[in-house]
């Protein structure tokens, strides 16, 4: 049973990285380059700091969530930058823009032999993505039944990356 689970969490997060598409913006300085969670956490500290050093002593420092993401606590609210922190606001947004254009882009490549490979493991309905990345399903995958029917092939098929998601009701034929 837990193993289902698994295989339903895995499922369930899978369709989502793969529905997007992103573009780089060449004026934004952060864009040229691919940035990661070191680079959020870097941005977020010198904001804080920043902030502190500008008329807000207890501005807490940044956290990191569940997912990995930085950012400040609740408790914080909506930071308002003073003048002389917006180098340091611009830099945090564009670093948090670039990490959310690096996890949309869509490989087509991976996902169709992702699809392919589906298909040889038994599921001869799987579609190919769709140009957004996007796997439009058959009703038949829709749980309970569909969580079921892509347990073996998941597992022997290489997903790292790929969302999907599952259809929630059946089609009505």
């Amino acid at each position: 049973m837990d193993n289902l689970r698994g295989v339903i969490g895995v499922a369930a997060a899978l369709l989502l990285l793969a529905g997007c598409s992103g573009t780089h913006n060449s004026a934004t300085p952060a864009a040229s380059a691919p940035l990661g969670k070191d680079d959020q956490k870097s941005a977020y500290l010198q904001f804080a700091q920043c902030m502190r050093k500008n008329g807000q002593p207890n501005f807490p420092d940044p956290i990191q969530d569940a997912n990995g993401d930085w950012g400040f606590p609740v408790s914080a609210g909506k930071p308002v930058a003073p003048a002389a922190c917006e180098a340091a606001y611009r830099q945090m947004r564009a670093v948090n823009q670039n990490i959310a254009e690096q996890a949309a882009h869509v490989d087509i490549t991976k996902l169709r032999d992702f699809a392919k490979c589906m298909r040889d493991h038994g599921l001869s309905d799987w579609p190919d993505p769709t140009s957004d990345g996007l796997f439009p399903l058959p009703g038949r995958y829709a749980p309970p039944d569909g969580n079921r029917l892509i347990e073996a092939p998941l597992r022997s098929c290489p997903h790292d990356g790929i969302n999907i998601q599952l259809p929630r009701y059946a089609d009505r034929k």
